[in-house]
């Protein structure tokens, strides 16, 4: 067992919680980090290449709505893999195990957009921190686009 240092409590915004194995791909040790509409990203150790990564798992009512839905976000994945920008999370490899779709990427330890907003006085951001934040997303968008990929849900993210 490796420790997962820097845990903290998951952002959990869903009562279901999609249960992961043991292992999946080359992963280990998963423990979550998050949950969205979704499914879940837990932080876990990839055995082959040694180091902690973010693995997001999709849950399978949302791959059971669209049996063609698991082929598109392995192909996304593999897509956003190409894109090399410090403004986009690297990806690292995507697969199917059990009917659970997961996509393994770069761990970024840190806080999110929405937790720095909340923190800051009347729970919103300054004009200058908003546009420094948004060019860096543009940034990241650009650098996708370039690669010819339209993400569809608006980030720089597969599905």
């Amino acid at each position: 067992m490796r420790p997962l240092g820097g845990y903290t409590e998951p952002n959990v915004v869903s009562a279901r919680i999609v249960k992961v194995p043991k292992q999946l791909g080359a992963c280990t040790d998963l423990v979550l980090l998050g949950q969205g509409s979704m499914g879940s990203v837990y932080r876990a150790w990839h055995t082959r290449l040694e180091c902690e990564v973010a693995v997001k798992v999709v849950g399978p009512r949302v791959s059971a709505q669209d049996p063609v839905m698991i082929q598109r976000f392995v192909r996304e994945v593999g897509l956003l893999g190409r894109v090399d920008h410090p403004h986009v999370i690297r990806m690292i490899e995507a697969g199917e195990q059990g009917g659970l779709a997961y996509a393994v990427m770069e761990l970024i330890v840190g806080q999110s957009l929405q937790r720095v907003k909340d923190d800051q006085p009347q729970r919103r951001l300054e004009p200058g921190a908003a546009a420094f934040y948004l060019v860096q997303m543009a940034r990241g968008l650009s650098a996708v686009h370039a690669e010819g990929i339209v993400p569809r849900d608006g980030s720089a993210r597969p599905s």
